[in-house]
């Protein structure tokens, strides 16, 4: 595939990440180790389906994605095809609007599923569906991305 010029990542409108170096790199901030350990499964499982994966990098507080390809094809002055890595279509949705690529899910113990949720709220986001909870909370992003709130609520006491 061949690899994309400046000037046409810049026409992809990428909401998310940016051209760094030979990649595409995105970080995103969490509140804790194992919601970044459970956004690089959801990640991982996205690029199962896709077929291509991001690199990834995760520390305390982040997890940093990038989107390269390994298969790129640069030509030179002369015409010469070389094999390169660095964005291709397939790093990006060119022409298509942004999708959720993931679906994550928090799952919490029963006593602090309220103060998930309105952490959530109180950073932007809008509880969708609350039909179930406090069991389950669908809430949305600022842009509309969903996610779910989960607690186990077998083992709580019903009065």
């Amino acid at each position: 595939m061949d690899m994309m010029r400046g000037e046409q990542i810049a026409q992809a409108d990428l909401t998310h990440g940016r051209k760094l170096a030979q990649g595409l790199h995105a970080r995103y901030l969490v509140s804790e180790f194992s919601t970044g350990a459970s956004f690089v499964v959801a990640a991982g499982r996205a690029g199962d389906e896709l077929g291509h994966h991001p690199i990834v990098s995760i520390g305390p507080g982040y997890v940093d994605l990038r989107l390269v390809s390994d298969d790129a094809i640069y030509r030179d002055d002369e015409g010469t095809e070389h094999v390169v890595q660095w964005v291709t279509k397939q790093d990006v949705d060119e022409g298509k609007e942004p999708q959720q690529r993931f679906h994550v899910e928090v799952y919490v113990a029963p006593e602090v599923v309220e103060r998930r949720v309105a952490a959530a709220i109180a950073a932007g986001g809008t509880v969708v569906d609350d039909t179930d909870a406090p069991g389950l909370t669908v809430i949305a992003d600022q842009d509309g991305n969903p996610g779910v709130v989960c607690a186990d609520m077998s083992a709580v006491r019903r009065i």
